[in-house]
């Protein structure tokens, strides 16, 4: 019987020690770099895209820590070069055991950082070593933010059914907004929470999300059209459930949203004026009348709204946005509207998208 309760005992132990292991793999930011995202919403266009054990994941060069358990990675802006050895509890407190060594001198550093967990994506550091608490990365006054993790259930894909909807940093009404999704974005869900939450009378449960431009975070399940099938094959499916008005408008707006957010993309205004009386006026060094405004987007780097990019084949926008309303030799027109109207004129060479105009008039 104590052979039994012992060989259990120790199973229990390698369970809650490999669960210690990697529940903290992740992209961690620091409380300024957090500020920083959640006030501008223009913040994920500088998130850089690496690959980590668990999946590809975002993070902020300079500001971010890095914890990677199966690769033995760990990295901070102001300790690094440093291998991740293990990460094991003791007395509860979980220990992330680190070394670093210098060969010319023949000499190991090792260091200990004590984890202590605010939430599941909050966390601060103890440490042991008079040389890792002279960093500005450790202490109790030094808060990290989870951007980035592991999925915890099966990777499901969905997709955004309305305009503005908030990521939030945790699951209830009272935290953060990273940022907002809009109608047509594909979202990859990465965990559920455990019970539905009532809004105004609705029950649904919070999912938690990896998108395009943000870090992880928590849409209510009104919002999201969730598919059982795989993320690529859902695509078609979904976008038949969008009007051709709601794409065209979605695909201005945030074809103008990038325009103004991004310092590296090559979209310019363009500006035709069918009255030459009426006065024209100046905004952010562009020139604008009250009738007519062309956004041209080139960039093959920039991934637009219904999984659009430069350089895709036919079947490719059929899929992601539909069947134009014209097609004439090297160009596909969109249309939309009566009284605001929303126009898209797709340019083709050889078969592959080259070019996109998108006009709203009014």
């Amino acid at each position: 019987m104590d052979i039994r309760k012992h060989f259990l005992t120790s199973i229990l132990l390698l369970i809650h020690t490999l669960y210690a292991q990697s529940s903290y793999d992740g992209v961690w930011v620091d409380e300024y770099t957090y500020n920083w995202i959640i006030n501008n919403e223009s913040m994920g266009n500088y998130a850089i895209t690496n690959d980590y054990s668990w999946n590809n994941a975002k993070y902020y060069p300079n500001s971010s820590l890095i914890i990677d358990t199966e690769t033995g990675s760990f990295f901070s802006p102001n300790l690094f070069g440093c291998k991740l050895e293990k990460i094991e509890l003791e007395d509860e407190i979980p220990i992330i055991f680190l070394t670093k060594d210098y060969e010319t001198v023949g000499y190991q550093w090792k260091i200990q950082l004590f984890i202590h967990e605010v939430s599941d994506c909050m966390i601060w550091f103890d440490f042991n070593d008079e040389i890792v608490g002279q960093t500005s990365d450790f202490g109790n006054s030094n808060y990290w933010y989870r951007i980035s993790s592991p999925s915890v259930i099966p990777i499901q894909s969905a997709v955004v059914n309305d305009s503005r909807i908030r990521v939030r940093t945790l699951p209830n009404l009272d935290s953060d907004t990273w940022g907002y999704l809009n109608i047509g974005d594909f979202v990859k869900i990465k965990d559920k929470s455990d019970e539905p939450y009532e809004i105004e009378g609705e029950s649904w449960y919070w999912y938690k999300v990896e998108s395009e431009n943000l870090p992880d975070g928590w849409v209510y399940g009104k919002y999201l059209d969730v598919k059982e099938s795989n993320y690529e094959n859902s695509k078609l499916a979904v976008n038949e459930k969008i009007s051709k008005l709601e794409k065209l408008k979605t695909l201005y707006s945030q074809s103008n949203q990038i325009k103004r957010n991004s310092q590296n993309s090559k979209i310019e205004d363009n500006v035709t004026f069918s009255d030459p009386k009426k006065k024209k006026y100046s905004y952010f060094g562009n020139t604008f009348d009250e009738k007519k405004r062309i956004l041209t987007i080139t960039n093959n780097k920039i991934l637009l709204p219904f999984n659009l990019t430069i350089g895709q084949t036919e079947s490719d926008i059929r899929e992601n946005f539909g069947e134009p309303d014209t097609i004439n030799k090297n160009t596909w027109l969109f249309l939309e509207g009566t009284k605001f109207k929303y126009t898209a004129i797709f340019y083709l060479n050889d078969g592959i998208l080259t070019k996109i105009e998108v006009k709203y008039e009014y």
